[in-house]
């Protein structure tokens, strides 16, 4: 049946500076989401790829992650899921290493914000990529065991 899966020590969610986070339970660090999981798969052995717009960010958790959990691999991918180039070069990106085992889609934004009728296409065609496009894209990249 395989490896039991490790737990991961993280701990109910949090709002700091307008981001949802969760709090690791040994050093009390808080992590955005998706780079909390990241950090507690990598601190459970498992190499991980970090996928996001902003190269701040995807920096900051590198680093974060490298100083918490040691000999495992990471791989930092600066894209923007709504551009269909960006996602395409990505995905070659992330499938350079081997086959992907887990796949955590958690991209989202709550913009845009306003009375409907304020809204334009445009930005309601924006908020459709972020949520449903480009994790139906990069979801079949994932291994289906």
């Amino acid at each position: 049946m395989g490896e039991p899966v490790p737990h991961i020590a993280l701990k109910g969610t949090l709002k700091h500076d307008g981001w949802a986070c969760w709090q690791d339970r040994t050093d009390h660090r808080l992590w955005p989401i998706g780079a909390a999981i990241a950090a507690g798969l990598a601190q459970a052995g498992a190499d991980v790829i970090l996928l996001a717009r902003a190269a701040d960010q995807l920096d900051e958790a590198d680093n974060a992650i490298r100083a918490t959990a040691s000999g495992v691999e990471v791989c930092i991918v600066t894209s923007d899921p709504t551009n269909d180039t960006q996602r395409t070069t990505a995905i070659d990106d992330l499938l350079s290493g081997g086959p992907v085992d887990v796949l955590i889609n958690n991209a989202a934004t709550v913009e845009p914000l306003g009375a409907s009728a304020t809204i334009s296409p445009a930005q309601l065609r924006q908020a459709f990529e972020i949520i449903v496009i480009a994790p139906a894209v990069l979801s079949p990249w994932a291994r289906v065991r």
